[in-house]
């Protein structure tokens, strides 16, 4: 019975011991997202994928299209204004397929910290481009996605990797 209580306060005083908070040291400085998007942008790969291959688990679900077409000719330029928000933008198509339609107008997105979805505007016509991943700007990549719907089903989902200038 002795026994009995001393393993129960030993593993008692184990637990207590194991629940101490960490600390976490800090994790630096936020990404400033939109400073990263300023400057002029060039296709570098287009991959375009299909979504029911994707669903149904098909072992082929999407191709490197980059040199289909000269979409290397493709360029993309963001400005800011003087608080670092977005303002204007101008593509560049060359004989590049135009991924946005659009070849000059004001931007915006949807969150300033955070942005998701950028929009073009150029007079009542808009275009809207999703972004991918935050961590391609560490090699001054960036990630752009279009998806393509049929009867509000996403059937094609294009990925532009830029590079920039």
């Amino acid at each position: 019975m002795k026994a009995l209580k001393l393993y129960t306060i030993i593993i008692l005083l184990a637990c207590l011991n194991a629940c101490k908070p960490e600390e976490f040291g800090p994790i630096g400085e936020p990404r400033v997202v939109l400073e990263n998007l300023a400057g002029t942008w060039t296709i570098s790969k287009v991959t375009q994928i299909d979504n029911d291959a994707v669903k149904k688990g098909f072992p082929y679900t999407s191709m490197d299209i980059t040199n289909v077409y000269p979409y290397k000719e493709f360029k993309l330029t963001f400005n800011l204004n003087e608080k670092g928000e977005p303002s204007t933008f101008s593509t560049t198509p060359g004989n590049a397929p135009k991924i946005i339609s659009l070849a000059s107008g004001n931007w915006t997105a949807d969150n300033l910290l955070a942005p998701k979805i950028l929009t073009f505007k150029s007079g009542t016509s808009t275009s809207t481009i999703e972004m991918g991943s935050y961590n391609s700007f560490n090699n001054n990549m960036l990630m752009l996605r279009v998806i393509r719907m049929l009867n509000g089903k996403a059937v094609v989902t294009y990925e532009y990797e830029f590079s920039k200038n």
